[in-house]
């Protein structure tokens, strides 16, 4: 009897044991798939942020075709052994000659040159930029006048020169800077023709904006530091009518080669010059100097140090022209492939532009179009 007990206690366990296992079994088993018998089946939704980005990428193709000019540049052909010379090759004389013509060209202001330093930093505090300003009074009146011009159609007047700055932006006041400061250091006679300073002023502001927001976004630079560089890049245009005609150029020829067969030197080598008799930063003064080596020479040609500062402004120069931004020529040489390469970008325009870096460079343009109208 014990015996028999015994058994069936044993059976029971078992039968038990066994419950227990299957139970465990259907827990751990996936849960059946319709797409697994290949009922129901629907295809996989986008996640929000991958639908986001093609929603953003959609947009942004959508905005450039309103600007057809990106796609349709008509680059001025390079002749092969065509290019500028550089101011080791200058002559001994045309330098003597054009450093001796510098050295009559006023300094900047002190004020105005602390404002422009102010502008490069992003740190800098905004009242004491708006106090620099305000120890110049017609310029903080023209600051003033533009910010609340029919460009703008503000709904309300703005009566605070910081409140303006903030609302031009510090790209924007340090274009105007930069005419203040022209104002004071140019010799009058070269005013005799300001609408061709005016485009030349204002192609500048652009090409600030552009250098600023490309060396930013692609080469993580200070947005502050290549749009001064930007601004900068050719100032020596203002300058370069003060020297004398030693010949005549060729209307067939790339603008610096006529500039240097009419003075013996061009307009980026003049202004690496002046930029250096200002005391500018050195990375300011080169880039200067070889903003338009990207046209004509390959990258080696230029110090490492100062290589992507001279693509990104070459670069923002032709973004500029294509939309329509140019100086008082209407040249657009075209960028070498080894550049494009060496930088892993695109050299289509429209893979490097987006539709926020056109409304700023708008923004600078207009804002400079309403500055002048207070002079």
């Amino acid at each position: 009897m014990n015996i028999f007990l015994i058994l069936i206690l044993a059976a029971l366990v078992i039968t038990l044991f066994n419950i227990s296992s299957q139970r465990k079994k259907s827990r751990r088993k996936p849960p059946h798939r319709a797409a697994d018998t290949g009922k129901h089946h629907k295809e996989k939704s986008p996640t929000p942020s991958h639908a986001k980005a093609q929603s953003a990428e959609a947009q942004r193709k959508a905005f450039l075709e309103s600007y057809p000019v990106l796609k349709e540049v008509s680059y001025t052909s390079v002749a092969e052994g065509v290019a500028p010379r550089s101011i080791e090759d200058l002559s001994p004389d045309v330098i003597e000659t054009v450093k001796e013509k510098i050295s009559t060209i006023k300094p900047i202001p002190v004020n105005y040159l602390k404002l422009m330093n102010l502008l490069r930093n992003p740190e800098s505090n905004p009242g004491e930029i708006t106090s620099v300003t305000a120890t110049n009074p017609v310029f903080s009146a023209r600051i003033l006048r533009a910010v609340n011009s029919a460009y703008f159609n503000r709904p309300e007047k703005i009566t605070s020169v910081g409140r303006a700055i903030s609302l031009l932006g510090y790209n924007s006041v340090r274009a105007l800077v930069l005419q203040e400061t022209l104002n004071n250091v140019m010799p009058q006679e070269q005013y005799g023709n300001a609408d061709v300073y005016s485009k030349t002023w204002a192609h500048s502001a652009v090409v600030s904006v552009c250098s600023g927001h490309l060396g930013k976004n692609i080469f993580q630079f200070s947005e502050y530091e290549m749009g001064t560089m930007g601004l900068l890049h050719d100032i020596g245009k203002y300058f370069i009518h003060t020297l004398k005609l030693v010949g005549e150029g060729s209307t067939e020829s790339p603008v610096m080669i006529r500039e240097e067969q009419q003075y013996g030197i061009n307009h980026a080598s003049l202004g690496s010059l002046v930029a250096e008799n200002w005391q500018l930063s050195d990375s300011i003064v080169k880039g200067i100097e070889y903003h338009h080596y990207p046209s004509f020479f390959p990258p080696e040609s230029i110090p490492e140090p100062y290589r992507r500062e001279a693509f990104i402004i070459c670069l923002s120069d032709l973004i500029c022209k294509a939309l329509g931004y140019g100086a008082n020529d209407d040249e657009i040489l075209p960028i070498r492939d080894e550049y494009y390469e060496m930088f892993k970008m695109q050299p289509d325009l429209e893979e490097n532009v987006t539709p926020r870096l056109i409304k700023e460079i708008e923004k600078a343009h207009v804002t400079v179009q309403s500055y002048i109208q207070t002079q």
